[in-house]
């Protein structure tokens, strides 16, 4: 009974330790043994995933599949806190019972959380950057072309990264054989996400580029009214698209919750349109379609 009391408490300080935590639910969490088990949702500084702040606040593509979670599992008292990427996966690894909606499932995390079926569909990593700066990487506004990341590591390029962050098995190895050399092409980015600086680094050619997916650039154009056309370069080594997973931290305490989501990701209609609309949002105009081209039911591609 101490311990649970104990877990209870450490869950409330880090509720309260959010920034956003005025903004979220209003009722305090339960220390009772008999009260509602408790899921803590991380929100990470990835827009339109999750959209921290600004005119477009709490709609982004998790914020509306945490919405629709917690008006129908009304068997856990819910908790949103905003933290970093690297934050949320430290509180995992402790076995805190904190769970993400969009996760990639990769087989690191595996060893601390335990995932979903894929709760949507998402275009795969690629290169932000602007049309002044596509020459550095062999493409053109006319004419982009799938380029290779490997080849970038050897061209006098600059590219942001996010230590916390998992792209997609090629991109990851890349990374990991390449950051620490001298004279890397990637610039590594800790904590929360300065999204807009970022942006506005790439925009203004002070970085040639940043790894991320088309929503995020679209977002961020909107978000913080940049003038000029942000262009999406695909990756050559992977899948067009990939698949973002709830993952929930090891422990007996989300054996049901995974079971759960898992039938309302197969079977609950008003969450697929939740998240497929919440999705095509935020995709610049020439990648929209409709829900049956985008592939649902979610199937992962080999």
């Amino acid at each position: 009974m101490q311990c649970s009391r104990l877990f209870s408490i450490t869950l409330l300080m880090l509720f309260l330790a959010s920034p956003n935590a005025a903004k979220a639910d209003k009722h305090p969490l339960k220390i009772s043994a008999n009260e509602k088990p408790i899921i803590v949702w991380a929100r990470t500084d990835f827009a339109p995933v999750f959209i921290l702040k600004g005119k477009y606040s709490n709609q982004g593509i998790g914020d509306e599949a945490i919405k629709l979670f917690k008006s129908k599992l009304k068997h856990y008292n819910h908790i949103s806190a905003d933290m970093s990427l690297k934050r949320a996966m430290q509180l995992a690894k402790e076995g805190q019972m904190i769970c993400h909606v969009s996760l990639v499932n990769s087989k690191e995390r595996q060893q601390f959380m335990d995932f979903s079926q894929p709760l949507m569909r998402l275009y795969a990593n690629g290169l932000v950057t602007t049309k002044g700066s596509l020459h550095k990487f062999g493409v053109s506004a006319d004419k982009i072309n799938p380029v290779s990341l490997t080849a970038l590591t050897q061209k006098p390029v600059s590219i942001s990264i996010h230590d916390a962050r998992a792209y997609s098995a090629y991109i990851d190895e890349v990374i990991k054989k390449n950051r620490s050399k001298p004279n890397s092409i990637f610039k590594v980015k800790t904590g929360q996400k300065d999204q807009e600086r970022l942006i506005q680094m790439v925009e203004n050619h002070r970085l040639d580029a940043m790894i991320g997916r088309p929503e995020e650039a679209q977002f961020s154009k909107l978000q913080h009214n940049i003038k000029e056309d942000l262009y999406f370069v695909p990756l050559k080594g992977q899948p067009e698209t990939s698949m973002g997973h709830i993952g929930c931290a090891k422990g007996d305490w989300n054996k049901a919750l995974i079971n759960t989501l898992n039938q309302m990701i197969e079977k609950d209609e008003e969450l697929k349109s939740t998240i497929f609309e919440a999705y095509q949002k935020w995709l610049p105009s020439q990648l929209r379609t409709t829900r049956e081209a985008f592939n649902y039911p979610l199937i992962p591609q080999p």
